[in-house]
């Protein structure tokens, strides 16, 4: 993901660190 969705996402914060 390219925004802070979730955290459900396994930490996805590609963009917003």
């Amino acid at each position: 993901a390219k925004r802070p969705d979730t955290i459900s996402e396994g930490l996805s914060y590609d963009e917003f660190g």
